[in-house]
């Protein structure tokens, strides 16, 4: 059974598109941990309010990097805001990130990726 791990930064809106992530993936039956360290599937849901937000979560990434590096079947999704305008810089910044999705983009997508990934 995959174990996965959502990180949310930012408004009410991030932490409702966070609950639905969280929803569809026990539909699948995954289970949901809350602790990056014992998750399969790590899940940044970001937010582009706030500069100091935007500064987490590369910091969070940064630290992310290690436990990848422990762990090659770790799979790491970005989505949310700053991933609609910033998915190139998050690919050439960090490449073990498996997958970036934008608040704006297609929500089967992020489904169907996720699916593809569990």
């Amino acid at each position: 059974m995959i174990k996965f791990f959502i990180q949310t930064y930012g408004c009410q809106a991030n932490v409702a598109d966070s609950q639905a992530i969280a929803n569809f993936l026990s539909d699948i039956d995954c289970e949901q941990v809350f602790s990056s360290e014992f998750a399969d599937l790590i899940i940044i849901n970001t937010c582009a309010i706030r500069d100091k937000a935007e500064q987490k979560i590369y910091s969070y990434l940064g630290r992310l990097a290690k436990l990848r590096k422990q762990n090659n079947f770790l799979n790491i999704v970005v989505v949310g805001c700053i991933a609609s305008y910033k998915k190139q810089e998050f690919y050439s910044r960090f490449p073990f990130i498996s997958f970036v999705t934008g608040a704006k983009d297609d929500k089967n997508l992020l489904q169907k990726k996720l699916v593809d990934i569990v």
